[in-house]
């Protein structure tokens, strides 16, 4: 079930999860960013997520 506006980026997080722990490259995991502020400032290759978006995998019965 995927509704309009749905993408799954799975593969293309993956790919660059392995690079960063094949090169020991710390990761900076964001979406938009706009809670930047808070906490501490955190140092690493940025892990966009914004595209990975909507319900990309839906499986009641197994809730």
């Amino acid at each position: 079930m995927h509704g309009t506006g749905d993408i799954d980026d799975s593969n293309v997080l993956l790919e660059q999860v392995s690079r960063a722990l094949e090169s020991a490259t710390p990761l900076r995991i964001q979406g938009s960013n706009s809670k930047a502020f808070l906490g501490r400032i955190v140092a690493g290759e940025i892990l966009d997520t914004r595209s990975h978006r909507g319900i990309v995998s839906y499986d009641p019965p197994s809730l």
